[in-house]
């Protein structure tokens, strides 16, 4: 089946400036325009008379200027994937072009304190400052500032600078500026050279050693398009060997309007990722509320970024506290978002005069330093502590590399040790680069993900996270229940889903066929056979349940103490079961039977029930039969609404943002057996691993219920109109 589709997709970096709309023209449009080969694009554009404007090789994608006429048959064509609308948005008004310009020459500074606050200084001490390590900084431009243009050895360290809107690499690297201001001061936060004038000079930035490759994809107004976006990652990756690029900071971001891997930027970043480019993405600044994270850092691979803030107070850890404004997940496809927080309230970064962000803000700008909060300064941080930790052990694949940053971070917490933010608003934690340089943890990260796969269509993944939702809202009940309605033993027709199918054991594991099946939508058991005496069972994840009840529909026929069967449950993961009730079978029994499970186990993050013959249904009319199958629950510390990880304890979260006093950013947190949360389950075009089931031009069918919109029409909620403005860093107050 031909997948149409017409995307808008509009990108606005942190400049915080009003936005109005660019005119359409009503003969041609721009589009991106996606198929099985670059090549057999181009063909076919040309064929239709469009005019190409982006080659985008790294998604086979071109960008052209086509009429409606020319789209549709486009849209028709073979071997044509997709067709997006390339929509543009506009930051009104132009900044003062008198003065400013090149007016920071010093090259001491005052402390940015951020170094500190994630001990990247400690590295620096060690000879560790990002030394033949490359950043590419996708944004607006660079200033050449002496903090930006020189590294710590005093060497020029801008390697080239490639202009994605006009399609051109400057002769002279040193050439150009950043007319908006934001990919200077992003750039600064990662790498500035400048030392501090005291008796203990440190370095502004995380990374001072690192050396820097331009890649310009948004203009002097912060307008930017999805084609010159992967035009620019395009670039990147066919130069990332001539540059020593290993790090890619994308300090933007767009509200996602497909799953992950249907967004074209995402396509390109997944790219970048396989050919062993880090990425690191902003998370957004929409939050606190929950499933806000944007486009990239709503892509699995890549490392996604929140923001904390010292609270003015950088020697005092006891009021740090979690960004207000920072973007939370979890993602639509059930993954943990953000991976990790950084320092991202008032974060002092080098910008040109004469740049949008200082005519617009005058206030925040000292003419050298501006003063900025938002989760784009929080991923240069991040960007620079990557840098750090390539230089360590350079041999480190991108997965290992994440995997060492999240696992050395540092969660919020309160005075008992619980998690102050849940793992969806701070993902592991605070990152710390000394810890993470250290650090010996690979293994961990994307696990269960095959970006191959995911890049040519053939597989994509979700994640453990969940909401739960109320099967009886008067009481706030929630509810897993299977009433067999469907041969497969993934049905999930409860207010939230069974922690996996149900497994059989003693047959074929089959749910068409055997001696335990599902006939005439319900679950039918016998031992026909008269082999070893069968059994089915299924996990639900209780996690923070205070009391659950165990409810069935019973039908069969049995001869009385002759055909025996058993209802059991285990708290321990199988290893033990507990007989919540044997069952005589005599005659046709009907009606329904329930059990309090805390009355026989002590209810914890999974609970196993078990359906098992113990005597007899060996004749050719004899059997048990069992439908609405249900476990009710009540919770206690979560409820309704709440989001929470499949198979996991103690990660609910209700969506609310809390802390206004700040926590201590400690160590003293363990995730619940060394878990990081990154292990993906896969969804393929029929039943995958853990019984998700994607269908049907992926449409949700199974395991996850969100509430909080997310219902696009066939997998989209793309128009043909440029209406659809999604900004990642509109301004937000510092913090």
């Amino acid at each position: 089946m031909k997948i149409k589709l017409a995307a808008t997709i509009i990108i606005l970096l942190s400049l915080g400036i009003g936005i109005s709309q660019s005119p359409k023209s009503t003969a041609v449009d721009s589009y991106i325009v996606q198929g099985t080969s670059l090549a057999n694009v181009k063909a076919l554009v040309a064929e239709q008379g469009g005019n190409i404007t982006h080659e985008l090789g790294v998604i086979r994608a071109v960008a052209a200027d086509l009429t409606a006429d020319q789209v549709a048959e486009l849209r028709e064509a073979d071997g044509i994937r997709r067709v997006y609308d390339n929509g543009v948005v506009e930051t009104a008004g132009k900044p003062n072009k008198d003065g400013g310009g090149d007016s920071g020459t010093s090259e001491s500074a005052t402390d940015t304190f951020y170094t500190s606050l994630v001990n990247a200084d400690y590295l620096h001490q060690t000879g560790i400052d990002g030394t033949d390590i490359g950043i590419a900084v996708l944004d607006t431009g660079l200033w050449k500032h002496p903090g930006i243009k020189t590294d710590s050895a005093g060497n020029s360290r801008i390697r080239a600078v490639y202009n994605a809107i006009t399609d051109k690499v400057a002769g002279n690297p040193m050439s150009g500026d950043d007319p908006a201001g934001h990919g200077s001061h992003v750039a600064s936060i990662a790498v500035s050279s400048l030392l501090t004038s005291d008796s203990t000079p440190r370095y502004n930035g995380v990374a001072p050693g690192a050396h820097l490759v331009s890649a310009q994809a948004f203009d002097e107004n912060g307008n930017g398009t999805y084609a010159d976006v992967i035009r620019a990652i395009d670039w990147i990756i066919a130069n990332r060997n001539k540059y020593k690029i290993r790090v890619i900071n994308a300090s933007f971001s767009a509200e996602p309007r497909s799953y992950y891997w249907d967004d074209p930027i995402n396509q390109a970043i997944m790219v970048a990722w396989q050919k062993e480019i880090l990425v690191v993405a902003a998370a957004g600044n929409r939050g606190p509320d929950p499933m806000t994270i944007g486009v990239p850092g709503n892509n699995p691979y890549v490392l996604t970024v929140g923001a904390m803030t010292d609270n003015f107070t950088p020697a005092d850890g006891s009021d740090d506290k979690l960004a207000s404004f920072s973007s939370a997940g979890p993602t639509v496809e059930g993954f943990v978002k953000p991976e990790v927080v950084a320092p991202g309230g008032h974060m002092r970064g080098l910008v040109q005069g004469n740049s949008t962000l200082a005519d617009t803000y005058p206030n925040f700008y000292d003419g050298q330093f501006f003063e900025m909060s938002g989760t784009s300064q929080a991923a240069a941080v991040v960007s620079g502590i990557a840098a750090l930790v390539i230089q360590a052990e350079p041999w480190h694949s991108v997965d290992d590399i994440k995997c060492k940053i999240m696992s050395a971070a540092r969660p919020a917490v309160n005075a008992d040790g619980s998690l102050a933010y849940s793992i969806f608003q701070q993902g592991a934690g605070m990152v710390d680069a000394y810890a993470a340089a250290m650090n010996q943890t690979t293994g961990c990260a994307n696990q269960g993900l095959f970006i191959d796969n995911d890049i040519d269509g053939s597989q994509h993944f979700g994640g453990r996270a969940n909401q739960m939702q109320a099967s009886n809202p008067e009481t706030g009940q929630i509810s897993v229940r299977d009433e067999f309605a469907n041969q497969s033993y993934a049905n999930n027709d409860g207010s939230a889903a069974w922690a996996d199918s149900w497994v059989e054991a003693n047959d074929d594991g089959s749910p068409v066929a055997g001696t335990v099946q599902i006939d005439s939508d319900r679950l039918r058991m016998d031992n026909s056979d008269g082999g070893t005496l069968e059994s089915i069972s299924r996990s639900a994840d209780l996690s923070g349940a205070g009391a659950a009840t165990l409810s069935f529909d019973l039908d069969g026929y049995g001869a009385g103490g002759l055909d025996i069967f058993t209802v059991e449950a285990s708290d321990d993961g199988g290893e033990t079961f507990v007989k919540l009730d044997v069952v005589e079978v005599v005659g046709i029994p009907s009606g329904s039977r329930s059990y309090e499970l805390q009355t026989f186990i002590t209810l914890s993050h999974e609970v196993i029930l078990r359906f098992s013959l113990n005597q007899g249904f060996m004749g050719p009319d004899q059997f048990v039969a069992f439908d609405n199958v249900q476990i009710e629950f009540g919770s206690q510390g979560s409820g309704a609404g709440d989001y929470y990880l499949m198979g996991l304890e103690g990660h609910t979260w209700d969506g609310s943002y809390a802390g206004s006093n700040g926590y201590l950013w400690t160590n003293g947190y363990l995730w619940t057996n060394g878990y990081l949360w990154t292990n993906g389950y896969l969804w393929t075009d029929g039943v995958g691993v853990d019984g998700y089931l994607w269908t049907n031009g992926y449409l949700w069918t199974n395991g996850y219920l969100w509430t909080n919109g997310y219902l696009w029409t066939n997998g989209y909620l793309w128009t043909n109109a440029l209406t659809e403005m999604a900004s990642m860093s509109s301004w937000v107050d510092p913090e």
